[in-house]
């Protein structure tokens, strides 16, 4: 199957050895290659394509095209190298430039409303919404939100995309496999980018698909995503670690404010990466406003990188407390965890198995260390510190 992009260039053959793929490859093509070449390249994955002559044992992208007259190999090997999510063609680079009409999929969720009032806020795009037909969410959305009703079927939905450059889900867990239904909406109805709904553990890391086997639903829409970037559709997926605010103020990271109680995973040092809520919907925002450089891939951000332990003492100084701590394993956590998901389907065990992954030695959540963080790509600024976060969550429990 070819993945479908071809370099068509309408250049003067005296200059498209200047302006081809500079921009994209770090590559100036020679003054020979004229337009009429250029326009018969294209690119084909060796993996699936039926042209046996396209195999190759190394590159994973390859070039077929009529010979080039005394172009170098090395020339021809970097142009080769040149992948699909560079988006080396200028139909592509334009094609992303400008997002402007975005529509937000479960937007009266957890997370919803703050990505909502964030893309609102920023001034920058026509927001709508859609929901499920027979919902009566519609009437808490802003007057300024456009509401759009579907049954999901595949014709509502691609009415509903009719016209818009992106859509960011942010659907609950149980219906992720909704999520193929919008995707192929999106590519019916000539969306550019998908935000599919993330927002939480690094599900791309193997290991922690491994200690958290209900990840497999995010990684196959994500699967299903790459499938499909030769219709048109780019993606990108936000992970952020555990929403701190919401999360600390719920007792999902082991301490539970209301009765002073600490759980502490191993010894409490493990290093992890977590977003406020804020910092999740700017970076909805951030992604939006630069889409070539966050085109089919994952992007980590996060508020702080700390341990357990440092948040425990900064919770007894914000109580002035003293806290009964009780002390457990993360791999115990997780096996039972395990066992609970899949042999006894228990719905309530994803959590504190997600809770226990993230704090375990091969759970890969210091995005910081691990993978590196995209704050400054999205110009993202945490506004407050790690101590007045948790000041005002304290705060907010005893009012």
């Amino acid at each position: 199957m070819r993945v479908g992009l071809q370099l068509v260039f309408w250049l003067d053959c005296n200059i498209a050895g200047l302006l081809v793929a500079s921009g994209h490859c770090g590559l100036v093509l020679p003054r020979f290659v004229d337009s009429r070449t250029l326009a018969a390249t294209e690119f084909t994955n060796p993996k699936t394509s039926r042209d046996k002559r396209a195999e190759h044992p190394i590159d994973p992208i390859q070039l077929t095209t009529e010979p080039i007259p005394r172009a170098e190999t090395s020339e021809i090997d970097q142009l080769k190298r040149c992948s699909l999510e560079q988006h080396i063609t200028f139909e592509i680079k334009a094609a992303m430039s400008t997002i402007k009409n975005v529509i937000v999929v479960g937007a009266s969720g957890n997370l919803g409303p703050s990505i909502l009032q964030a893309l609102l806020v920023s001034s920058q795009f026509n927001v709508s919404v859609l929901t499920r037909a027979g919902s009566h969410s519609a009437s808490t959305f802003p007057a300024n939100v456009t509401v759009h009703t579907t049954d999901y079927t595949p014709e509502s939905l691609a009415a509903a995309f009719k016209d818009k450059d992106a859509v960011v889900s942010v659907i609950a867990g149980a219906a992720l496999g909704e999520q193929k239904k919008l995707i192929d909406a999106a590519i019916a109805a000539g969306v550019k980018r998908f935000i599919p709904s993330e927002f939480g553990s690094n599900t791309d890391n193997r290991d922690a698909q491994e200690l958290v086997p209900v990840f497999s639903r995010k990684v196959e829409i994500k699967e299903y995503l790459e499938s499909r970037v030769g219709d048109g559709l780019t993606w990108t997926g936000i992970v952020v670690g555990p929403v701190f605010d919401r999360s600390l103020k719920l007792g999902f990271l082991g301490f539970d404010i209301p009765s002073r109680r600490a759980t502490i995973y191993d010894s409490g040092e493990r290093r992890f990466t977590t977003s406020t809520l804020a910092l999740v919907s700017s970076a909805v925002v951030g992604v939006l406003l630069h889409p070539e450089q966050t085109a089919n891939k994952y992007v980590y951000v996060g508020s702080f990188t700390t341990t357990q332990n440092e948040i425990l003492a900064l919770l007894q100084s914000a109580t002035s407390d003293e806290w009964t701590v009780e002390r457990t394993t993360s791999t115990e956590k997780v096996d039972l965890g395990k066992e609970n998901v899949l042999k006894r389907r228990d719905s309530a065990a994803i959590r504190p198995l997600v809770t226990a992954a993230m704090y375990h030695e091969r759970g890969g959540s210091d995005y910081e260390k691990d993978v590196g963080l995209s704050n400054d790509l999205l110009e993202l600024k945490q506004q407050q510190g790690l101590e007045e976060v948790i000041g005002e969550v304290v705060k907010s429990l005893s009012a």
